[in-house]
């Protein structure tokens, strides 16, 4: 823009004198000096090869030749070369601009300053000697020198002006002098450079500084820089990681958009706010660690970021805004800070794969189209405090369960669902959701109890091309899990849960097309699931699986206790019938699996031995030996099959002795149940007994398949 405004600037003829054919005019300020000029707007004075003299006689008066003035050689198509003499210490604005014919330009030791756009559009100009004496270039110095590959700055430079080598497609490298404390806007766009080392004095980059360096794939910045401003680095498609120092504590819209190639970067603990479309269209990106400091993710931050699969929100977020997440990000699941209250338009469209969002107690509304085309989308909760949902807010079309918290029916419009299934609702509001408009097309059931909703207690390993399992839903003191399915027999997902008093609930499902077809089938599948301190309690697995996919499963239920002090663990490990998991049925005829662990921790070598000594009703009695034989730190661990046993309520009495002085002899007592094993086949549902579907929820009328009767499955047929 400032190029332009200076290009279209005209002036009068406003020289002196002339000397062979060199035009000049008096410097006022400097009595004995004088400037080359042009002739005039018009005309293109100078052609061929000039050489500027130091000093110029007229009319019996010699002069020292200081400056190339502004606009002296503008212009001048035809001029190939032009020698400067030591005596000038300045080039004027625009000096040699659109001089298309000069190709190199040796700038004398004299030189101090260098104008705006004096060679902006010197199109073929290749080479610069650039001395050390020059202290400051002008905005746009070398704007458009299309050939320029390579140029040298001055150490003493202490300022990148704004524009300075933008469009140089041709500047591969560059040396950045140590001097340097702010570089400017657009400084370096659409340049072809590959490395760049920014010094440590550094403290700010300027509005799209490396905009549209598209090869450049190694940056460093400097420990001691402040603010990263907005474009700096959008559409570096190369640049595959970025290390942010920690004293940057801003950093722009639009910072790192395009940037295909980036798979990894770090964002300081001073940064407060991710801005608008920062990381826009980041495809390589997959994960992120975001500072706890954060307050709020702007519009369309993360949008079209297809590869970033999952991360995790910091609790102080309390402002998603527009598109944040929209447009193809590739996120499976994602936990909502307990502080926000409005998720903004657009937030999470067309996140594919995005199958469970945890919205938490406080959001007050959610934004138009917030989770348009979210295909993969099976089931939302909504928490109390929802009031309004725009319009398309969830036009995805396998949206199947909505569970809502909320006593009083949200306002929503005709086009806030795209389609209308099962709604759960508290309990006594059933009447009011039926009354509302749009709500009243759903299937409602109010059997909602004021269970308190809020985020999972678990860890989990993370396994190349499989997303672990995560809450689905909390209802009914029904835990229930889903994960996304890879297709892969080989691998495993571990979850590490400390829950008491629910059963657990796992649905695995196969991937889906957008039109809702199957694209990977299911195979068989391992879990390794562990549970801490339920040494009273007793969980189940319940598994189930895409309508028409088969695969059958191993599941344990661990009942485990710990010896506090002893370094002692026992466990029941109970291995129920094979499960089909697209039916829930299991073999009727088979009874559970039942074993006992005792583990010795922190042992040196050895073996522990247990068998059973006694059953006597639903006691039984296990007695262990341990002897030393072996060097090293290990675990000990022992286990003693009770084969299969029916369901019911036992009781093991676990004695330990022998210990080799190691260990004083000590007795524990273990209860733990066997659950239900087989499946009640039936045609009707009881009168007046309670049948839960396989996602949790009470019904009234049971159609045909598998579900919960009175702690039993039952097959209805």
């Amino acid at each position: 823009m400032i190029v332009t405004l200076l290009a279209c600037v005209t002036f009068m003829s406003a020289y002196d004198f002339e000397v062979d054919g060199i035009y000049y005019e008096y410097i006022k300020e400097e009595e004995g000096n004088v400037s080359v000029v042009p002739k005039d707007s018009w005309t293109r004075a100078y052609k061929g090869d000039i050489i500027i003299p130091s000093v110029v006689e007229h009319e019996g008066v010699t002069y020292n030749v200081t400056r190339v003035g502004d606009y002296a050689f503008k212009a001048c198509e035809e001029l190939t070369s032009v020698i400067i003499p030591n005596s000038v210490t300045r080039i004027g604005s625009l000096a040699f601009g659109w001089c298309t014919s000069l190709k190199k330009m040796y700038l004398p030791n004299s030189i101090t300053s260098i104008g705006e756009s004096a060679f902006t559009n010197c199109y073929n100009l290749t080479q610069v000697s650039m001395p050390n004496s020059v202290t400051s270039i002008g905005e746009g110095a070398f704007d458009e020198c299309f050939c320029l590959s390579s140029i040298t700055l001055p150490e003493n430079l202490t300022l990148i002006e704004d524009y300075l080598f933008a469009r140089c497609t041709s500047l591969k490298t560059i040396n950045i002098p140590s001097g340097v404390t702010s570089i400017g806007e657009l400084a370096f766009f659409d340049t072809s450079l590959t490395s760049v080392i920014i010094p440590d004095g550094c403290t700010s980059l300027g509005f799209g500084a490396f905009d549209g360096c598209a090869k450049l794939n190694s940056i460093k910045l400097p420990q001691q820089l402040v603010s990263i401003g907005e474009r700096v680095f959008l559409g570096c498609d190369q640049i595959t990681t970025i290390d942010v120092p920690e004293s940057v504590v801003e950093i722009g819209p639009m910072a790192f958009a395009q940037c295909s190639s980036l798979a990894s970067i770090n964002i300081p603990k001073g940064i407060t706010k991710i801005e608008r479309q920062v990381f826009y269209k980041c495809c390589s990106l997959t994960s992120i660690d975001l500072p706890d400091g954060i307050t709020s993710i702007g519009s369309h931050a993360f949008a079209g970021c297809d590869g970033l699969t999952t991360i995790i929100i910091p609790e102080a977020v309390v402002s998603i805004e527009d598109g944040a997440f929209g447009y193809n990000s590739g996120l499976r699941s994602l936990d909502l800070p307990k502080g926000i209250t409005c998720i903004g338009n657009y937030a999470f469209r067309s996140c594919k794969n995005l199958t469970f969002v945890g919205i938490p107690e406080g959001v007050i509304s959610i934004g138009g189209s917030a989770f348009t085309d979210c295909n993969q989308l099976r089931s939302i909760t909504l928490p109390p405090t929802i009031t309004t949902i725009e319009d398309y807010a969830f036009q995805c079309p396998h949206l199947d369960v909505i569970t809502c918290y909320a006593p009083t029916p949200p306002r929503v419009s005709e086009n806030t669902f795209l389609t209308y299934g099962q709604l759960h609702v508290p309990s006594g509001c059933k009447e009011a959701y039926e009354a509302a408009d749009y709500w009243k097309n759903f299937d409602i059931e109010d059997d909602l109890n004021s269970v308190e909703l809020g985020q999972s207690n678990y860890t989990e390993s993370i396994i190349p091309d499989y997303n672990n399992c995560f809450i689905f839903s909390l209802q009914e003191s029904v835990l229930s899990i889903s994960g996304y399915y890879a297709g892969n027999p080989n691998y495993k997902t571990k979850l590490d849960y400390s829950i008491n008093g629910h059963d657990i609930y796992l649905n695995m499902v196969s991937e889906l097309d957008e039109e809702g077809n199957n694209v990977v089938d299911m195979q068989p599948l391992t879990l390794d699931v562990a549970m801490e301190g339920c040494n009273e309690d007793y969980y189940y697995i319940y598994l189930t699986g895409y309508s028409g996919k088969t695969a059958i499963v191993d599941d344990y239920t661990l009942h485990e206790t710990s010896y506090k002090g002893y370094g002692v663990r026992a466990f029941v490990r109970e291995k129920p019938p094979k499960t089909d998991i697209s039916t829930g049925q299991k073999d009727p005829n088979e009874k559970s699996d039942v074993d006992v662990v005792c583990r010795v921790r922190g042992m040196v070598g050895g073996h522990y031995q247990q068998h059973v000594s006694s059953i006597e009703g639903n006691v039984i009695y296990i007695d262990g030996t341990y002897s030393s034989q072996a060097e090293g730190d290990e675990d000990v661990e022992a286990t003693t099959p009770l084969g299969q046993l029916p369901a019911g309520d036992y009781t093991i009495v676990i004695n330990v002795k022998d210990m080799d002085d190691v260990m004083p002899p000590f007795s524990a007592t273990l209860t733990f149940k066997v659950t239900p094993t087989s499946v009640e086949v039936t045609s009707i549902d009881g009168a007046g007994d309670v049948i839960i579907n396989l996602q949790g929820h009470r019904v009234s009328h049971a159609t045909e398949g598998i579900y919960i009767k009175n702690g039993r499955k039952i097959l209805i047929q």
